[in-house]
This record gives C-alpha cells, sequence and structure tokens, in this order.
C-alpha cells in the first residue's frame, strides 16, 4: 500500500524535478530515504522563499518509481550554482 510524504522545495528545483522526472533528498534527510519506498508518493509543497508563481501551494503527487542512488555531480540548479551537491540521494 502506498504511502503518502509531504516534502517542500522550492519553485526552481520543483521545475528541474518536473522536466527531469526525478527528485532529491538533501543529505540531512539522509535517514527518509531508508522509509521512502518505490510506489510510495511525494506530496510536494513550494516554499516561498524565492519564488515567483507557485509560492506556498502544493503542486504535484510524484510517485517513486525506483530505488535512491547516490548521486557523483551536482544536477539541482542551486546545486550547479553553488559547484556542490546537496541533494545527494535521487
Amino acid at each position: 500500500m502506498a504511502r503518502y510524504w509531504l516534502l517542500m522545495m522550492n519553485e526552481e528545483n520543483y521545475r528541474h524535478t518536473i522536466e527531469k522526472g526525478i527528485y532529491g533528498l538533501p543529505e540531512k534527510s539522509s535517514k527518509l530515504k531508508e522509509l521512502i519506498e518505490p510506489g510510495d508518493r511525494l506530496v510536494v509543497y513550494i516554499t516561498k522563499k524565492e519564488c515567483r508563481e507557485l509560492c506556498g501551494s502544493f503542486t504535484a503527487i510524484l510517485e517513486v518509481i525506483g530505488e535512491w542512488r547516490k548521486s557523483s555531480k551536482p544536477l539541482w540548479p542551486d546545486e550547479v550554482r553553488e559547484g556542490r551537491i546537496l541533494y545527494p540521494w535521487c
């Protein structure tokens, strides 16, 4: 049976998630990766910080279809800007 998880992200990373079809967890949420399994649903809430259009809204329910893998390079817009990995689990 699918479980639902409420996750927050900024608008820029949300658009990247939809475009690329991937979601990334920050290192501080590594325990979540042990709980979230294929078939679970991620309910996405857009944070208001640096938001232009979708501020403070629920925007999507994403279905987890695979196992977590560790990223070896920056993939997300804010990671690329900072030149470091912020969301290693995708």
